[in-house]
This record gives C-alpha cells, sequence and structure tokens, in this order.
C-alpha cells in the first residue's frame, strides 16, 4: 500500500487521503492470504530505510518486496471529492483494477468509501475472508467524527517530525479519543506522535506519556496489530526489552505473513546486545519477504554493528545495486568504510546519500570523517550544519564538541561536552540500559577530564553488550585519556579481535598517546596480516 497523493490543496484533502490509505492497508491485513506492506510501513521505509515515494512504481515495489501495488489519488473540484484508486500487478506490467469515486464535500464519509474500496478489491484477487479476517477488518470507530480527528492527527505529522507538527497532531489525537474514549487506533496513534515528540525533545514526559496511551490502546483493544507495534516500540524506547519482544511475538500471531514484527524484533535483540537471536530475526524477515531492501538495509545495519564488515557490506552493495538511488544504502556503505578507516571512500559516500536525501544525520557523519582527515573548517561547517537541525541529539551534538576539541577551540568544546552530557543523561533517565548512550557518555566524561565517570559509565556499557566492538573500542579511548596506556592495549585487542579496523586506530588522533609505541605498531600490524 502506498500513501494515496493529494492532486490541489493538502491542508484539505490530506487528512482524506491519509484516511482512506491507512484504513484500507488495515483492512486488508487482516487477511491472512496475502502480505501486505502497509501505507504507515511504506511511509516508516521511507524515513528510515531511503525508499523514494515518489519514485517509478518498480523501484518502489522492489523497495518494498512487493509484487502489487494499490495506488490512489484524491482531487476537490467544483465541490466535490474525487478519488482514483487502482491495483497494479507489476510483475506482469499491468494494472487489474481501477476505479474512481467522487462524493459531495460536504458528504464524504471515509469509513463507507474504504469499506466500498475494500469489497472491490477483495472481489478483484478472488479473496473469500473468514468471519476472524472479517472481524479483524471491522471499523475502528462508529463515530465518523472521531475517525476524522484521528486522520488530522495522521496528516498533521506525515512527512514531519518537527515539534510545532507533532504538537498539533498530539492535539487531533487528543480530540478524537475525547469523541470516541474506546478508539484504540487513536490512542495508538497519540502514542506514536509522544514517542516522536520525545525522540525530538528528549523530555522524559513525552516518553512516559506514550507509554501509558500505548499501554491504554492494548486495554482497548488487544487484537490488533498496529496496537501492538506502537506498544513494542513504546517498551524499546524505555528500555523494555522483554516487554518489547513480547508485544512484537503478539503481532506475529496476528499477522504471520508480516516481515515487520521479525525486523523489530531483530532490531529489539540488537539494542539488548542479544546478536545472533537479531541475525536470527532479522534472515527470518528476508525470509518472510525475502524481495524487501528495507529488511537487507536492516540485516546489514545489523553486521555493521558487530563488526562483520564484508557481510554487511555485501548486504548494502546488494540494495544499491537494485536501488542506485537509495540514500540509505550509500550512508550505511559510507559507515563501513568509516570503520574501516578508509575515510576518502566514506566522504564519497556521505556525499552521495546527502546528494539523494539531505538530512543531519549525514552531515554528522560527513563531518567527523572530515576531522580524521584534519580538514577542520568543512568539518565544523557540517558538524555545526548538524546540530543547528538536530539540537537535541546526543550524537549530533557529542560530534560537533569533537570538532571543536581537535580544531584548537578549547572553549566552545567545553560548552557543547557539557550539552552533549546533559542529553545523554536525559536519554538515560528514559533507558538506563541504552548501551551506546552509555558509551558516549563515558567518552565524554573521558574528554573533559572526568576518568571516575568515565571508568563507571563504559564499565555499564559494556556490561549489557560485552561484545560489541565499537563499544570496546570507547574503553580503549576512555583507557587512553585516562594515562593507562597497558590498560588500553588490552581493549584495544579485543577490539581487534571482535572485527573493530586497525586502519581506524592508526589514524585516529584519540589514540595520538598510543602510535608511537611499539606494542601498538606491533599489534597493529599483527592484525592487518590478518586481514590480508
Amino acid at each position: 500500500m502506498l500513501p494515496f497523493v493529494v492532486e490541489g490543496d493538502r491542508n484539505t484533502l490530506g487528512y482524506i487521503a491519509e484516511g482512506l490509505g491507512e484504513e484500507l492497508s488495515r483492512k486488508l491485513s487482516a487477511l491472512q492470504k496475502i502480505q501486505v506492506v502497509s501505507t504507515a510501513a511504506s511511509e516508516a521505509a521511507a524515513a528510515n530505510h531511503g525508499v523514494d515515494l515518489k519514485g517509478p512504481s518498480e523501484a518502489i515495489a522492489r523497495n518494498l518486496g512487493s509484487n502489487l501495488l494499490v495506488q490512489g489519488t484524491v482531487l476537490e473540484a467544483g465541490g466535490w471529492v474525487h478519488v482514483n484508486v487502482s491495483l497494479q500487478d507489476i510483475a506482469g506490467r499491468r494494472r487489474l483494477w481501477n476505479r474512481d469515486f467522487s462524493d459531495a464535500v460536504a458528504d464524504v464519509n471515509l469509513l463507507n468509501r474504504t469499506d466500498e474500496i475494500y469489497t472491490q478489491i477483495v472481489e478483484r484477487l478472488k479473496l473469500k475472508p473468514t468471519q476472524e479476517e472479517q472481524a479483524r477488518a471491522a471499523r475502528p470507530t462508529d463515530k465518523s467524527e472521531a475517525y476524522d480527528l484521528y486522520l488530522k492527527g495522521r496528516n498533521a505529522s506525515r512527512g514531519k517530525r518537527d515539534v510545532p507538527a507533532l504538537r498539533n497532531a498530539i492535539e487531533f489525537y487528543d480530540d478524537a479519543v475525547k469523541k470516541d474514549p474506546h478508539f484504540a487506533l487513536a490512542y495508538s496513534g497519540l502514542a506514536d506522535a509522544n514517542r516522536a515528540m520525545y525522540q525530538e525533545t528528549k523530555d522524559v514526559f513525552w516518553a512516559n506519556r506514550a507509554l501509558g496511551a500505548a499501554q491504554h490502546a492494548e486495554s482497548l483493544n488487544n487484537s490488533l496489530p498496529e496496537v501492538h507495534l506502537t506498544l513494542g516500540n513504546a517498551y524499546r524506547v524505555a528500555g523494555k526489552t522483554e516487554q518489547a519482544i513480547a508485544e512484537f511475538e503478539r503481532v506475529k500471531k496476528l499477522s504471520p505473513n508480516s516481515d515487520e514484527p521479525w525486523r523489530l524484533l531483530g532490531r529489539t535483540y540488537m539494542e539488548a546486545g542479544r546478536n545472533e537471536e537479531a541475525i536470527e530475526a532479522l534472515k527470518k524477515a528476508i525470509t518472510v519477504n525475502p524481495y524487501s531492501l528495507v529488511n537487507q538495509n536492516a540485516l546489514g545495519q545489523a553486521y555493521l554493528q558487530i563488526g562483520q564488515y564484508d557481510k554487511a557490506l555485501a548486504a548494502f552493495e546488494h540494495v544499491i545495486e537494485l536501488d542506485p538511488d537509495n540514500y540509505l544504502g550509500h550512508q550505511n556503505t559510507g559507515d563501513i568504510y568509516f570503520q574501516q578507516g578508509k575515510y576518502d571512500e566514506a566522504i564519497v559516500q556521505f556525499q552521495k546519500a546527502i546528494e539523494l536525501q539531505p538530512g543531519a544525520d549525514l552531515y554528522s557523519n560527513l563531518g567527523v570523517a572530515l576531522l580524521y582527515l584534519k580538514r577542520y573548517p568543512d568539518a565544523i561547517a557540517a558538524l555545526e550544519k548538524s546540530a543547528k537541525t538536530h539540537p537535541n541529539d546526543e550524537t549530533v551534538v557529542g560530534n560537533l564538541a569533537d570538532g571543536y576539541r581537535w580544531s584548537g577551540q578549547r572553549e566552545k568544546a567545553k560548552a557543547t561536552y557539557d550539552r552533549a552530557i546533559s542529553l545523554a543523561i536525559a536519554n538515560l533517565a528514559v533507558n538506563p540500559k541504552d548501551a551506546d548512550v552509555l558509551g558516549d557518555l563515558a567518552l565524554y566524561y573521558a574528554k573533559t577530564g572526568q576518568p571516575s565517570l568515565a571508568d563507571y559509565y563504559i564499565g555499564q556499557a559494556r556490561s549489557i553488550d560485552a561484545s560489541n566492538p565499537e563499544l570496546i573500542y570507547d574503553e580503549t579511548v576512555v583507557r587512553v585519556l585516562a594515562n593507562q596506556p597497558a590498560q588500553a592495549m588490552k581493549s584495544l585487542r579485543t577490539a581487534f579481535e571482535k572485527g573493530l579496523s586497525p586502519g581506524r586506530a592508526k589514524l585516529d588522533p584519540e589514540l595520538n598517546a598510543l602510535h608511537a609505541k611499539p606494542e601498538f605498531q606491533m599489534l597493529v600490524a599483527e592484525y592487518l596480516d590478518k586481514k590480508i
């Protein structure tokens, strides 16, 4: 399912398009004989996995692993709303079904219209829903006004994740549940919007509100996969790994043909340091939907995180081969080159990703690669651009602090590290088991001359994820900055054993205190030889 396209004023028609796409996705997902990539999932793929939903139908289908596409357009003219819906067979290069529907603006009833479209698609596919499937496809609410408010909430934040847009969405969702206090999907939407607000502001209030709304949605209707996905993601943010896993397991039972719960399970296992389980879950997602480039990207990211760069690179090269315009494939390939100490190659990939999809996180990656090449003016420009658009992202702010420190701007560096520390602590107030944030916090304390705190937090991070090569490398940096060369060398050897590139260590200015030591040179040479 692709989002319905608006031809005209999105402020007027956007929520209608949103409603038709989402409700049709939900109804079709209730059918066990077909695998549906929902509108929400396709939009998430666009946001997180580099899928261009405005590109050719064939490219979209290839990314999502689909052989059928449902597409629609909505336009208003002369007081009438006109909707065109088509069902396309991508593999056969033919249109299976196409219909136009029209309603006077004052008479639009999205629930009725979606029921009609759903019935005709099911008939065209020659499916006969069971009673259970019919029950799952039932309307989420009988109150049209509540449903319209819910859709306006969805539309308010569609394609945007800034604070004003999210506040607007939350207001619509709040009004929807006031109109229908039993509307589970509206509570689910409210939870997602609050979770997004937390990710933007890092204010624990929003994370707690997201979890409360998600739990209430489940209490109202525990048969909806969307509700369990929302609750699972809320638990993930809070670091409640087992509860998140339980929710995604429920989605697997409710939607056995969906790869999404397997992919989310993989991400959850990775965040908990359960690497083998993560890889198996992501491989299962590919088994369920072998054509999805979203799944290929996710598996590659998992291999990257555990230091299996060859396997990660193979996954990302496969993505780029099938879709050269997939920005995330280029970004992830750049990440691998960075980890291998191939900074020029990394910069080429990051610049290509930015060309395809300008984004703050991409500029931060580019800036760090430029730092390693001592191209300080260019690095600082990229890092400041990233921090300006993502001021509450502790990693982005921490990277900027590194830029100031390495370029000799000590006062700016200290103030920026302090900001990164505050943001990291705020993150830990929500999820105290976030190993990546704990590792970052250890580095910030080490770089600001607070070795005791750095030692404590790197110990906490390693206790959660003992095999993560990045955390082991963070431990190396903490030991170097604490003037503990022997312990640093021990950590560095372990990082190399886990797959970290010796080429990166040779060029990292954080390890300057080790570079001239014979034992460092011998260790690097030993692992460089193993790479040959």
